[in-house]
């Protein structure tokens, strides 16, 4: 499967997960707030004229964002449209005329144009692992950030579901195009990425399912039900395990969550 390919079929899952997704993304909107909290005890508002959010989906981070810093031109972009759609109607639910300027617009974060304008600070929760290349991706991101700018972002991190992975005997995936980042593996690489200076925190979150029949329902509700593959081994494993009766007791989804602060160095 091509990249292209990999990143429609990204944008059709969520999608079709639009219209349920506030439903059943409890961990997405719980580490959103983290998210939100953290920016803006770090950042002043004085500091933020032009902001970029990457994967809005249908707002979670969006929403206090835009309240906190209301004098900021903001440029809110998701790869689906229709959860662009969403947010946009939550922004006209939840806010007023008196708030930042807003543009919203479909774009993939990993195309990002530094020649189309810079920001000081550029957000993104939950989005970086349905990137095909991460590294690439932020040396892009990180040409569009101003001196003395922040990119600050959430992705899930390696181990994310090793305890259902454990549970069911499900193979882990090959490195593919989805990627739960190396925590290590992130570190040496910022390390060579003078003059930015970064920060990484860990959190780990247990979400208890009733059964494995609803935490996969949870996921496809969400839109992360992407493979690379039209049956991979995970799917045939998980689908053993309901047909052989598995499913009665409760599975508890682990998530390792990274909380990363990037800010740039370089002399104004």
């Amino acid at each position: 499967m091509t990249a292209a390919a990999w990143k429609e079929r990204v944008a059709a899952a969520f999608d079709r997960a639009s219209g349920e997704y506030d439903r059943h993304a409890r961990l997405q909107k719980r580490v959103a707030g983290d998210l939100a909290e953290h920016i803006t005890q770090q950042v002043d508002t004085t500091q933020v004229k032009h902001a970029l959010e990457i994967g809005c989906g249908t707002g979670f981070l969006t929403l206090p964002l835009v309240r906190h810093y209301s004098h900021t031109r903001w440029t809110i972009t998701d790869l689906s449209p229709r959860m662009l759609d969403e947010c946009r109607r939550q922004l006209q639910s939840h806010t007023t005329s008196e708030l930042a300027q807003l543009t919203l617009k479909p774009l993939d974060g990993e195309s990002v144009d530094p020649a189309r304008g810079t920001y000081d600070l550029i957000c993104s929760n939950l989005t970086l692992q349905w990137f095909t290349d991460w590294q690439s991706a932020l040396e892009r991101l990180m040409t569009c950030v101003r001196p003395g700018g922040w990119l600050m972002f959430t992705t899930l991190a390696a181990g994310t579901f090793a305890g259902v992975n454990r549970k069911f005997g499900i193979p882990e995936p090959a490195r593919g195009f989805q990627t739960y980042l190396e925590e290590q593996e992130f570190a040496r690489w910022l390390a060579t990425r003078s003059p930015w200076q970064g920060r990484v925190r860990v959190e780990e979150i247990t979400e208890v399912h009733t059964g494995l029949a609803d935490f996969l329902h949870t996921l496809k509700s969400i839109g992360a039900c992407t493979t690379m593959d039209p049956v991979p081994a995970k799917t045939s494993v998980m689908r053993s395990a309901l047909l052989g009766g598995k499913d009665d007791q409760p599975v508890e989804a682990d998530y390792r969550v990274l909380f990363i602060t990037l800010q740039n160095g370089a002399a104004t």
